[in-house]
């Protein structure tokens, strides 16, 4: 939905992007559970107005802190 503008599953182009700024006119952060507790990120969501279909989305900027997180997460697998 976020790249092609439609959802996948009703082909709606009907689609609302909730993200920290747009909830409510607040600015209220999305959160990532980790074995670390919560970690701060945005995380867009993408929902179709028309099924109720959602994706969720991280950021291109968000994905360093990830994998630096996944380094301590591997010794736990």
């Amino acid at each position: 939905m976020k790249q092609s503008g439609k959802c996948p599953k009703c082909q709606s182009r009907d689609i609302l992007r909730v993200d920290e700024e747009s909830y409510l006119g607040r600015k209220t952060p999305n959160y990532l559970p980790t074995a670390f507790g919560p970690f701060v990120i945005d995380v867009p969501r993408y929902i179709c107005l028309n099924c109720g279909y959602s994706e969720e989305w991280i950021n291109k900027k968000d994905i360093p802190e990830l994998r630096k997180m996944q380094k301590y997460q591997k010794n736990d697998l």
